[in-house]
């Protein structure tokens, strides 16, 4: 299962929704509370992290679960701190649906 974690209504809808129709299982969580929730009550085997997170970034995300982090990200973020964070992907917010499942997939396996 994937856990989105994105404040953005209209992002985390379109990440869903494209998502849901590969296949994948997936929740979705506005808040860090709400993400932690579910955490602690389901198997999540990938986090994708929006670009202006509710509390955590991807890169604290990524210190705090075993669960791989892929960050949604805007131009001009901080990849190169994100990746030392242990943030496994950066997909760019302007991402396009082949990116997106590209590195899903490759995550996933």
């Amino acid at each position: 299962m994937i856990l989105i974690i994105v404040n953005d209504g209209l992002i985390r809808e379109q990440v869903s929704r494209l998502l849901k129709g590969a296949g994948y299982g997936v929740q979705t969580a506005v808040s860090t509370p709400e993400a932690l929730d579910k955490l602690a009550g389901t198997a999540v085997d990938l986090l994708l992290v929006g670009h202006q997170p509710p509390e955590l970034d991807a890169g604290e995300w990524a210190g705090r679960t075993a669960v791989p982090v892929a960050a949604l990200t805007m131009a001009g973020a901080d990849v190169d701190r994100l990746r030392a964070m242990g943030v496994q992907a950066i997909i760019a917010s302007s991402f396009d649906a082949e990116e997106l499942l590209t590195v899903v997939g490759q995550l996933w396996s």
